[in-house]
């Protein structure tokens, strides 16, 4: 069942002097070059050949006041130059602060999820891109570009800034609870490590996945343990693999098929086995 929670934000802004800051940042002529970030004196910026440098940056101070540590993807709208930069995850620990530094951005943008996955800060911000995998990215597109590969989400708050600003805001209070429900299937791998025989099985839940794989296991009167498990709160994979013998290579991983495969491939290697694949699965199958 998703819970719905008012979400709140306390946002503050400063502005400092000129001499804030005693760093030159910019933004690359060209939106496919890195940005540029200098610790330099002020004077040398414009000697750096494809660099456009601002007076002084912006900063957005984040704060986590949840309870929970929090991934954060972030947007920086540059529309002097038709730009949008999109980076995450950062992660906050509960109390924890970050500062952002948005050289040329008229706009910055913000998105919240708990580390797990399963809770989410949204809002009512402007659109923007973010990897669902969990992995980390950093990309620059054109204002006109879509989403794609990435997926679309509402921010969690949309910013105004300009030159020399530094507001600080506060991510406070519970997000929206998007537990799964029925998506994702634990699953477990029990074997016997005499003979090399294992069996997979689900369940309603992680503990009864487990206690399913062991008794199927074990139905033949061996002596079984658990190897690996898959829980519901998000996505993963396991692969299994058969060496010579009772040898056998597993695997789990957040990062799709592929990842189980090629770790449980690596302990192949490292053990100077040539393995055999029997499975890959997930807990979405």
């Amino acid at each position: 069942m998703k819970l719905l929670f008012n979400l709140s934000v306390v946002v503050t802004l400063f502005t400092f002097g000129n001499s804030a800051f005693a760093k030159c940042d910019g933004i690359p002529l060209k939106p496919d070059e890195r940005e540029c970030f200098l610790q330099t004196d002020r004077k040398s910026c414009e000697y750096v050949q494809g660099c456009s440098w601002t007076s002084e940056a912006a900063t957005i101070q984040l704060c986590n006041r949840t309870s929970q540590k929090l991934s954060i993807g972030v947007k920086f709208v540059r529309t002097a130059y038709n730009i949008i930069g999109e980076e995450g995850w950062y992660n906050l620990e509960s109390g924890q602060c970050n500062n952002f530094e948005a050289p040329n951005a008229t706009s910055f943008s913000y998105f919240a999820k708990s580390f797990t996955g399963r809770i989410y800060w949204f809002g009512n911000g402007e659109p923007m891109c973010y990897d669902e995998s969990g992995k980390r990215y950093s990309r620059t597109r054109a204002l006109s570009d879509s989403c794609n590969p990435f997926t679309e989400i509402r921010a969690y708050q949309t910013i105004p800034v300009k030159e020399d600003d530094f507001i600080k805001v506060k991510i406070e209070g519970p997000g929206q609870d998007l537990s799964p429900v029925g998506k994702f299937k634990p699953k477990a791998l029990a074997w016997a490590p005499a003979s090399g025989n294992y069996s997979v099985r689900k369940g309603a839940t992680v503990e009864e996945a487990k206690t399913n794989a062991l008794h199927a296991c074990q139905s033949d009167g061996e002596a079984c343990e658990l190897a690996i498990w898959l829980g519901d709160d998000r996505t993963a994979c396991m692969a299994i693999l058969s060496g010579a013998g009772n040898f056998r290579a597993w695997s789990w991983s957040y990062e799709g098929k592929e990842a189980a495969l090629n770790q449980a491939m690596d302990y192949c290697r490292k053990n100077g086995q040539t393995c055999s694949v029997d499975f890959v699965l997930c807990n979405d199958d």
